[in-house]
């Protein structure tokens, strides 16, 4: 995996202090990091300038959009040029292995009920609200020297030109010294909508919906390897990041930058003891069960995220629990049947779970369009895998098992060229 430079190279890293953030003096931090970045993003703007009026009238740029009234973006420290927008992105490699990435850090699984929180016997939690969409770095190629979007596994993702530009050019700046960990996530949420986002990562089609990337992590590059500040200060920084005013907190996702098609925004997060956390989880399903979702604050997720706030960023099942009633599993697919019982087609999807290799067989609530997208998928990959949902409170065996989507951002490499993914 690539090396991120040097704390000792880096003039901006270097004089950073994790301890003004755990004391929570963000506005001494903002100050240093404004010395050391202003001239690069004045620079930076001043060139852009420049190349908007040599490129502007050969590409019909029509200006930086405007956000919707009342939901202004806030841009942070750095307010990255709009003249880059539309531009036509170069095709990534599926897999790139110059990608800096740290190592992977899974959700904790164990929490079943309210009740089992209190096992982890922590005094104070990190909460955050469980996003439901597709893992994604925003990261940097090490070779290159790019902004890149990918996958956990190093699979470079290709959204349609204007979201990924867009994307690309709010962090370019950013990747220089921070890797960010996010979820890209389709607005309005629906599984459907959720479906056509997963099959097109890598198609650079323009999908019939928004997007929403909802940044939750950040790590210094020089943490890459040897991680050392802890969950509590880099959430101060990530605040401090997208310009988030010191004291002030925020419920639902704080906007931190937008176009007509997709918005950039980071996590809410709030800190609780563990008997808060029980009874926000319970308040949360109690308010959101007909919809099978957690309530957080007045809107609906997926579940809850639990962080231990002292906790550094290392690779495994460590320090980050889900919290959800229904659980899913990442199912990899060796078999799907097809056999008629009379008149009506019955299918069947056999599998092993990615995690603990148990047998899984599928045998009700398969679609007719579900069977034939999971052909299509095995025609195209060597390894499928498959998202299901079971009752958090029964066991795999006896729960009957439903197939919510396809994870194309967990999967390796096409065969062949992918088809349009629809529902």
């Amino acid at each position: 995996m690539p090396h991120a430079k040097s704390v000792q190279t880096d003039p901006l890293l270097a004089a950073f202090d994790f301890a003004d953030v755990n004391r929570m003096q963000i506005g001494l931090f903002r100050e240093r990091f404004l010395a050391h970045s202003c001239l690069i993003a004045v620079v930076t703007d001043r060139f852009a300038k420049d190349f908007e009026m040599l490129l502007g009238p050969r590409h019909g740029h029509s200006g930086k959009q405007d956000a919707e009234p009342g939901n202004t973006p806030n841009m942070g420290l750095f307010a990255p040029p709009s003249s880059a927008y539309g531009q036509k992105l170069n095709p990534p490699r599926m897999n790139n292995s110059k990608l800096i990435r740290p190592r992977v850090q899974d959700l904790n699984e164990g929490i079943r009920r309210p009740e089992d929180i209190r096992a982890l016997k922590m005094d104070r939690l990190m909460v955050e609200p469980k996003f439901d969409g597709s893992f994604v770095y925003i990261t940097r190629d090490a070779v290159a020297g790019r902004t890149a979007l990918c996958t956990k596994d190093g699979n470079e993702l290709r959204l349609s030109p204007a979201i990924q530009n867009f994307i690309i050019r709010h962090f370019e700046l950013l990747t220089e010294h921070f890797l960010f960990e996010t979820e890209l996530e389709p607005v309005p949420w629906s599984e459907a909508n959720k479906v056509v986002l997963n099959g097109n990562l890598y198609s650079g089609r323009e999908m019939p919906f928004s997007i929403r990337l909802v940044v939750h992590d950040v790590l210094p590059m020089n943490e890459i390897e040897r991680p050392r500040s802890t969950a509590r200060e880099r959430h101060a920084l990530l605040r401090a990041l997208a310009g988030v005013i010191e004291g002030v907190n925020f419920t639902t996702p704080f906007l931190w930058d937008k176009s007509e098609k997709v918005s950039i925004c980071i996590t809410p997060c709030r800190e609780a003891t563990a008997e808060e956390v029980v009874q926000l989880f319970r308040d949360g399903w109690e308010q959101g069960k007909a919809q099978k979702r957690v309530m957080f604050d007045g809107s609906p997720y997926e579940g809850l995220v639990l962080i231990d706030p002292q906790s550094v960023h290392k690779g495994g099942r460590t320090s980050k629990w889900k919290v959800k009633p229904f659980h899913s599993l990442d199912i990899r697919v060796t078999d799907v049947r097809e056999r008629h019982g009379g008149k009506v087609p019955i299918y069947e999807v056999h599998g092993q779970d990615t995690k603990s290799d148990a047998s899984i067989n599928i045998t009700s609530g398969i679609s007719p369009a579900i069977f034939a997208q999971l052909k299509r998928a095995r025609s195209q990959h060597a390894v499928v895998i498959v998202e299901v949902e079971v009752s958090s409170l029964r066991e795999l065996q006896s729960a009957n098992p439903t197939i919510q989507s396809i994870r194309f951002d967990k999967m390796g490499s096409p065969t062949k060229e992918l088809e349009t993914a629809t529902v």
